[in-house]
């Protein structure tokens, strides 16, 4: 900007009878004992992650897209197999990651819906006899799971 353009810009327009408004900050009421809570639970999630080789507890849809892991109990992830089959891996020890059979690639494809893709290329769906399998080619009404987020679980229909 020249600095004629500057001298010649002066202020904002004041209209007669205009009253100047004043804006008060707003302090916030967050008590300490909020604040620390919130920091233990920070550090409380820091732990857990390295507990689990760099991987997090989802919170939200959001969340699940691109690589998961389905952890069923402590340290021991569901594992697709090269035949479709969907089975509980090894247990795993503290700062172990899940191996690439354990983990999924997820894909949103609704509101709170998603498909998970197994590493050997097909899709994850539930047969007629309640048997998670994973031989579907393409994505269909059987091959969606709706998630619904409580408190620290997730559901999965």
């Amino acid at each position: 900007m020249s600095s004629e353009y500057a001298a010649a810009k002066g202020s904002k327009l004041k209209l007669k009878g205009e009253k100047i408004k004043v804006h008060k900050k707003k302090k916030s009421k967050v008590s300490i004992d909020v604040a620390s809570s919130k920091k233990v639970e920070r550090q409380e999630d820091e732990e857990d992650i390295a507990k689990h080789g760099g991987w997090w507890e989802a919170s939200k849809i959001e969340e699940m897209t691109g690589p998961i892991a389905i952890e069923y109990g402590n340290q021991t992830y569901v594992k697709a197999l090269d035949d479709g089959l969907i089975t509980l891996g090894s247990h795993h020890e503290d700062e172990d990651s899940p191996s690439p059979e354990e983990i999924f690639t997820g894909i949103p494809v609704g509101e709170n819906k998603i498909a998970m893709k197994s590493g050997y290329g097909k899709y994850l769906r539930i047969e007629k006899k309640d048997e998670l399998v994973g031989r579907s080619d393409a994505i269909g009404p059987p091959e969606q799971f709706e998630l619904v987020f409580q408190v620290s679980n997730c559901l999965v229909l």
